[in-house]
């Protein structure tokens, strides 16, 4: 595949002409199923640890689990993300008048 078959245009981006892999379908199908709160759960865990670990003298140990806060805030925006898209998805193909008043 050369590098320009690779690239997407915006003209098939905004034509919704672009197709995600069958990984990306499945987690976008399974995503919505979550909800958010173990996410913000973990990420409070992990901060609560990474204390713990610096309160116990392991610094470094207490930095790299304190960073996995991000990480776990970051797959809940995913969710919601993937959550609101599905739900905008729905809503346009159930009502015509939807997706104009959108664009309007």
């Amino acid at each position: 595949m050369s590098s320009a078959q690779g690239r997407l245009t915006e003209e098939q981006i905004e034509q919704g002409r672009v197709s995600e892999g069958r990984v990306a379908r499945e987690i976008e199908r399974r995503a919505p199923q979550v909800t958010r709160e173990p996410f913000i759960w973990a990420a409070g865990g992990s901060i609560a640890l990474s204390l713990t670990m610096r309160m116990m003298g392991r610094t470094e140990d207490a930095i790299f689990v304190g960073h996995w806060a991000t990480t776990f805030l970051c797959l809940g925006i995913y969710n919601k993300l993937s959550e609101h898209e599905r739900h905008t998805h729905q809503q346009s193909q159930q009502s015509p008048y939807y997706s104009q008043s959108q664009s309007e």
